[in-house]
């Protein structure tokens, strides 16, 4: 501790008008009056803000619904939502608290205000008339000074003129009462000068004990202010300490309840509580939309052979020669007469077709072949192998080098026709309807869809 512990001892001054301590002592009060208001309006606003986050806290929990136990996450959930409420009730315990620290500190400081407004009076009062009688004694002291001085000049005159022979008597009378006069005078001057002295001291006195007085109160309330606003200060630190627990106590309750939680359990029970079945869906097969679609003025119908008949082979038409290199190969057209001959190929009993030999051959233009969908028999009747044909989707482009040749795009769709020599398919354009050539290669693989109309088509391709 250091060794001046009282104001009393510690704010004086030399100065007989200096009020260097006084001014000391009234501005820490004023900073202690500063504080304890900066305490309260802390005091208030962590009220505010705990009443505030217990309310959000509270609705937050009226809105969660509590969930009907099914497994252990749902129970750990309950858990969860019933503490929120535990801690909106410790928050809201918390705003009480500080809200009530902060009236306290309210009505402290109002008291030690007053207390002090009072002690700062009475000294201002006692310290102004101090400096009042001090004035007054110096202005006393002055003319008491220049009465003297005078007081000695009239009576030097006077020893002077005394021993001239020169001096009438009527001139040395003048100076003899004029020495008189300035003797009064010193003497009146002498006696306002001590009595103003006597004032003075009183003042002083009176002064000194006042402000000894305040002094030790001005003590005594900041002594006091201290001890109160760290008490206030403590508390305030308890109180969140208290809200802290609070929430741990929360917070483990909740973990406990965690740690009943096992996921291969809830899984299991899921499962068990909700299962369907192990079989998957079969695969979905894909269906030629042109494999049921029946051609129409130039077929004839027979019946599907029987499922114990053994399958035949298409009889050959002979050799195809090869065309040459510098072209694509000739396309012919199959024209059957509504008489012809023929029979399906039925996947289901392993059966196959045979085409009646008496069908007519006849040689098309390439133009006419490569670049139009539809054909045309003896009879006019349309024939469009978009029937019979099979899907592809371009995968690379192809640009036509001659009018045999189709030129196509990557993604667009294409029917097959007939495969051709030097690695060139036929194929129609789905979206245009063209009839060309492209390479195999620029077209996916596919697989021909198999027949499963009663009726099948009477066209083939050499």
């Amino acid at each position: 501790m250091p060794g001046l512990t009282h104001f009393s001892d510690s704010f004086w001054g030399t100065g007989f008008t200096s009020s260097a301590g006084f001014d000391a002592l009234v501005q820490r009060m004023n900073e202690g009056k500063k504080l304890s208001r900066e305490l309260e309006d802390y005091f208030r606003q962590r009220g505010k803000l705990e009443s505030s986050y217990s309310q959000d806290l509270m609705k937050l929990f009226k809105s969660l619904k509590m969930k009907e136990v099914v497994d252990t996450i749902e129970k750990t959930w309950n858990s969860i939502k019933a503490e929120v409420e535990k801690m909106a009730e410790s928050h809201s315990k918390a705003a009480s608290s500080f809200q009530k620290q902060s009236e306290e500190m309210k009505k402290f400081a109002e008291v030690q205000t007053v207390k002090k407004r009072q002690l700062e009076d009475h000294v201002k009062r006692y310290q102004q008339n101090k400096n009042n009688m001090y004035t007054k004694c110096m202005n006393n002291k002055k003319n008491y000074n220049q009465k003297c001085q005078e007081r000695d000049t009239a009576k030097s005159v006077f020893e002077a003129n005394r021993q001239s022979v020169t001096i009438t008597a009527k001139e040395l009378e003048k100076l003899r009462m004029k020495k008189e006069k300035s003797e009064e005078e010193k003497s009146k001057a002498d006696l306002a000068y001590q009595s103003s002295l006597d004032a003075l001291e009183h003042a002083r006195m009176e002064w000194e004990n006042a402000f000894q007085t305040a002094c030790n109160e001005f003590q005594s309330l900041e002594e006091e202010r201290i001890a109160f606003m760290r008490e206030e200060m403590w508390k305030s630190t308890n109180i969140d300490s208290l809200t802290a627990v609070s929430v741990d106590e929360s917070s483990e309750t909740i973990r406990k309840v965690l740690e009943t939680c096992q996921v291969e359990e809830d899984i299991s029970r899921f499962i068990e509580k909700c299962k369907t079945g192990q079989e998957r869906p079969a695969k979905i097969q894909y269906e030629n939309y042109y494999g049921n679609v029946p051609v129409e003025n130039n077929v004839k119908s027979h019946a599907t052979p029987p499922a114990n008949r053994a399958p035949q082979p298409i009889p050959s038409q002979g050799t195809r020669p090869a065309p040459p290199q510098s072209r694509a190969p000739d396309a012919r057209i199959v024209d059957v007469e509504q008489d012809s001959m023929y029979s399906t190929i039925d996947s289901s009993d392993s059966t196959y077709s045979t085409i009646d030999s008496s069908a007519r051959i006849t040689p098309i233009d390439d133009n006419q072949l490569y670049h139009t969908l539809e054909m045309s028999d003896d009879t006019g009747t349309v024939v469009s192998p978009m029937s019979y044909s099979g899907m592809c989707t371009v995968v690379h482009p192809y640009v036509a080098k001659n009018a045999s040749e189709l030129t196509v795009t990557t993604g667009s769709k294409v029917i097959f026709v007939r495969n051709m020599a030097n690695g060139f398919i036929q194929v129609v354009e789905e979206g245009t309807k063209k009839y060309g050539l492209i390479p195999e290669r620029c077209v996916q693989k596919f697989e021909v869809p198999k027949q499963n109309q009663e009726n099948p088509p009477l066209i083939d391709f050499l």
